[in-house]
């Protein structure tokens, strides 16, 4: 048998996490937890409002999925803020 090393078993529970074991309202809730934790400073909270309010211009309440990416990148670029792609694609 092949012998286990840690990179192997750390690779494994970053896989396990990202996909939540298949469960999708876990994945959801994994993502928005972590859209949270990046977005949550009262600057880059005004930012991204401010890019929703931009986008909606009928005063809906609503913004597409694509308006809500592009926002979530821009903002992420202004910033220089590391969110994961995995999570974007999830919430998206």
């Amino acid at each position: 048998t092949k012998p286990l090393y840690i990179n192997d078993c750390v690779k494994k529970i970053h896989f396990d996490e990202l996909n939540a074991g298949g469960d999708e309202g876990l994945k959801l809730w994994e993502a928005v937890k972590g859209f949270c934790s990046v977005f949550s400073r009262v600057k880059r909270r005004r930012l991204i409002r401010k890019h929703f309010l931009a986008f909606d211009t009928l005063n809906t309440g609503k913004i597409t999925r694509f308006q809500f990416v592009d926002t979530i990148k821009e903002v992420a670029a202004e910033f220089f803020l590391d969110f994961d792609y995995k999570i974007r694609e999830v919430i998206g």
